[in-house]
């Protein structure tokens, strides 16, 4: 199931120092799955429903 969706911009416009503090940004947060489409990023939450 997926999460919550994070906006984003992908423009050709931008800094590489932007791209490299992206990249720096998605390696802190490497225990979550992230899947990109288009502008959004999907990231999954290990979460586990209880059925009683």
């Amino acid at each position: 199931m997926l999460g919550r969706y994070v906006a984003t911009e992908q423009t050709n416009a931008r800094p590489l120092r932007s791209d490299r503090a992206s990249a720096r940004a998605r390696s802190l947060r490497s225990d979550r799955a992230e899947h990109a489409f288009g502008r959004y990023v999907a990231i999954e939450r290990n979460t586990r429903s209880i059925a009683a």
